[in-house]
């Protein structure tokens, strides 16, 4: 890790530098507060820069300067004052800037100064400068600052330079070229083609407005005027590179969320504006055939019509929708997303899309499936009943939606097992559950194996009228299957009694109560002949 020098006998202003450059963890410090001990850690370490208050109570003359620009440490000089006569001190030494202490911004100032150094060490700068005493000051200048220097007199020499090696961070031309004019020349420039796009600055003797803007508007990112101040050149150039760095960095940042992030954006009706590169990865679809469409394009048909509806009055109200949607990939396969989806606003205040990002889950969720699945069945299993029947009831309670409940039982299951094996018993309950999976299409019917021969379905807004149809027709395809049992009292196949109930028949919302009504039913099911469907 790179080090930074800071001399000065203020303990306030040694230790507010020492703490800004910690939280920017690019660098450590090592401090002074007098030429003594800036004298010994100069011999025992090396630095990339140096901050320094130009008087110390052992050298009120600038020795300490003097004392790391001989050690040729790029420099930043501090200051209490400024007037003509200390600035044309300061100006002897070979320092990269100077800055005035004036309360607590100078000395962030003082900090990024030292900071912008380490994205100039060894960058390649093209000095294109035809007077050569003004070269020569700009170049000595530059390597100050650590930059790695080119220079050349004419306009062409520096495109053939450009052309061979496109590595230059930094362009500085004269506007009065020998072949061309400095708007002609940065023209040129714009053609060839960078690995990264170089910095240009312009510089001139005139003032005149037209030929700065002229300049400006061809691509050069600033100005100087001739005669150069060089005080002047270190804050545009740290400034403009700086923020150079900041938008390839957000570039970085804006690609990797591409990369890896799930985003999408839509217009109020729900058509795509834009997605991720990471969307366009989990859902199997490209960037074009996404476009334009409308997001239910991976809408899966397990997910019921309740979610969406609820997600729509919620963003269109200008609220959040968070929760976990299941999708369909192109391949027909699908995947689980934790979703947060927030509306877009203009100016003035109107909802004009939405914006969704997600994270992928599905791991989890199968994780989550094993430990509420029954292994045989694949149907959930009693500790999902558990979880999902409180919540049904909370929310048919809420928004004022009948549940409906059916619980079955095998006819003589135990007689079967006894007769044909457990073996076969087991692929009894496998097919029965085949048929719950096949039978409960709806989005909001879910079958549960409670345990043994036992299974159950719950059932979102579903009366007792309808939720008697489904039991009549899993009571039908069970038969259906054409199982043989002997010893079925009620068919010569494998068959099942049924008892179902339904809160908008019995306006009870407990739990306990609803199971216990429907297992009344199952009850009275089975001692009025079996295979057939009751409720109380």
């Amino acid at each position: 890790m790179k080090s930074l020098l800071i001399i000065d006998d203020s303990k306030a202003i040694l230790n507010t530098i020492e703490y800004i450059v910690k939280l920017s963890g690019k660098y450590k410090t090592y401090t002074a507060s007098s030429y003594k001990e800036a004298k010994e850690l100069i011999e025992k370490h090396t630095f990339f820069a140096a901050i320094v208050d130009l008087n110390l109570p052992d050298c009120s003359e600038g020795e300490a300067v003097k004392l790391t620009t001989s050690h040729y440490i790029p420099s930043i000089v501090l200051t209490g004052s400024i007037n003509s006569s200390l600035r044309n001190k300061i100006k002897q030494f070979p320092i990269v800037d100077y800055i005035v202490k004036e309360g607590e911004q100078s000395i962030f100032s003082s900090v990024f100064a030292a900071e912008a150094l380490l994205n100039f060490e060894k960058e390649k700068v093209l000095l294109v400068e035809p007077h050569k005493d003004d070269a020569l000051i700009l170049k000595e200048y530059l390597q100050r600052l650590t930059f790695d220097v080119v220079m050349t007199d004419s306009a062409q020499s520096a495109l053939r330079i450009l052309k061979e090696d496109s590595q230059f961070k930094v362009i500085i031309t004269e506007q009065n070229l020998p072949e061309m004019n400095g708007v002609h020349f940065i023209q040129n420039i714009k053609k060839i083609k960078f690995r990264r796009h170089p910095v240009i600055f312009a510089m001139s003797a005139s003032n005149n407005i037209d030929e700065k803007l002229l300049l400006l508007k061809s691509g050069a990112q600033d100005f100087f005027v001739k005669p150069l101040i060089l005080e002047e050149m270190y804050p545009k150039i740290a400034n403009i590179i700086y923020m150079g760095e900041q938008e390839k960095k957000l570039d970085r940042y804006v690609r990797m969320i591409d990369k890896y992030v799930i985003t999408s954006e839509t217009d109020l009706n729900g058509n795509i504006t834009h997605v991720s590169e990471a969307f366009c990865k989990i859902s199997g679809y490209t960037q074009e055939v996404l476009i334009g469409r409308n997001h239910n394009i991976v809408r899966h048909p397990d997910m019921p019509n309740e979610i969406y509806q609820d997600l729509w009055e919620t963003i269109q109200s200008g609220q959040v929708w968070d929760g976990e949607i299941k999708n369909l990939k192109k391949d027909g396969s699908y995947y689980w997303v934790s979703v947060n989806i927030e509306p877009i606003y203009d100016r003035n205040n109107i909802i004009t899309a939405y914006r969704a990002i997600r994270q992928d889950i599905t791991d989890k969720k199968h994780i989550e499936r094993e430990s509420l699945t029954d292994s045989m069945t694949d149907l959930y299993n009693r500790r999902y009943y558990n979880k999902l029947f409180p919540r049904l009831i909370n929310s048919g309670l809420r928004e004022k939606k009948p549940i409906g409940m059916i619980i079955l039982d095998v006819d003589h299951f135990k007689l079967y097992n006894d007769n044909y094996g457990h073996q076969k018993g087991d692929d009894v309950l496998t097919a029965i559950g085949l048929t719950l999976i096949n039978t409960c299409q709806r989005g909001h019917d879910t079958p549960f194996r409670m345990g043994g021969e036992e299974f159950a379905i719950l059932s979102f807004n579903s009366n007792i009228k309808q939720i008697g149809a489904l039991a009549n027709k899993i009571c039908q395809a069970i038969e259906g299957l054409k199982i043989v049992h002997e010893h079925n009292s009620a068919s010569d196949f494998i068959t099942a009694s049924f008892g179902i109930v339904s809160t908008s028949s019995h306006n009870q919302l407990d739990m306990e109560q609803l199971y216990s009504e429907a297992d009344k039913a199952l009850y009275q099911a089975k001692n009025s002949g079996r295979n057939q469907v009751c409720c109380t």
